[in-house]
């Protein structure tokens, strides 16, 4: 399900941190009801018009918007980090995804990431999904990126 954090809290700092926590959206009171009606009909837009679609891959399902993972319908919390990784290898099921690929997706164009940031982020949604019993292998391509396959 599509969210829009409504709030006073209007500084950078509060609405980078409200869309990092998984908001779709952010806007600052007071707004125009129209305004607010606008991003919502955007929103539904974004996700054709069916807020509940959903990417499977064995007994895993993932939100194709919004943060819903769940396995063999048991809800998975996942990081923000963890659930922009999972949707990027859902999408590419079954294909090998490139390392700077994922990378891009996840970090800032001008953020700087340790060198072994990615795969502690591998590794704990590695063990999320093992101990959710997800029936999924996230495969490492040495030196080229990784592959979601169902296991």
């Amino acid at each position: 399900m599509p969210v829009i954090v409504a709030t006073a809290r209007g500084s950078l700092f509060n609405r980078v941190a409200g869309l990092d926590e998984g908001a779709d959206d952010y806007i600052v009171k007071p707004f125009a009801f129209d305004e607010l009606a606008a991003r919502i009909r955007a929103l539904l837009r974004r996700s054709n018009g069916d807020p509940a679609t959903f990417l499977s891959v064995a007994n895993l399902k993932v939100a194709a918007s919004g943060s819903s993972v769940t396995v063999e319908e048991t809800a998975l919390l996942l990081s923000r980090s963890e659930l922009k990784i999972l949707r990027k290898l859902v999408r590419n099921a079954e294909r090998v995804v490139l390392r700077e690929d994922v990378e891009n997706d996840l970090y800032a164009f001008d953020a700087e990431a340790s060198s072994n940031a990615l795969e502690a982020h591998m590794h704990r949604l590695r063990r999320r999904l093992a101990t959710a019993n997800a029936n999924v292998a996230i495969v490492t391509i040495r030196g080229v990126g990784y592959l979601l396959k169902a296991a």
